[in-house]
């Protein structure tokens, strides 16, 4: 299920606007890389608190912002 293409998932809702349908709940948005993540979120965890990223570097800033942590 991870492996889909995000205009795999999303629907243009009509012929007139920007607007798509997601698949998997049904929820109409328009911003669909942001609602993406919603349902596949990144696969860099922190080791300290909840935080999960989609790339390695935000991940790298939030740790040395956060919790002090330099490589």
């Amino acid at each position: 299920m991870k492996n889909r293409r995000i205009s795999q998932i999303f629907v243009r809702h009509s012929s007139t606007d920007e607007r798509r349908r997601c698949a998997l709940c049904g929820k109409v948005v328009t911003n669909v890389r942001n609602h993406y993540y919603v349902h596949f979120p990144g696969k860099y965890a922190c080791t300290k608190c909840p935080a999960v990223y989609t790339r390695s570097d935000t991940l790298l800033s939030h740790q040395r912002t956060k919790h002090g942590q330099y490589p």
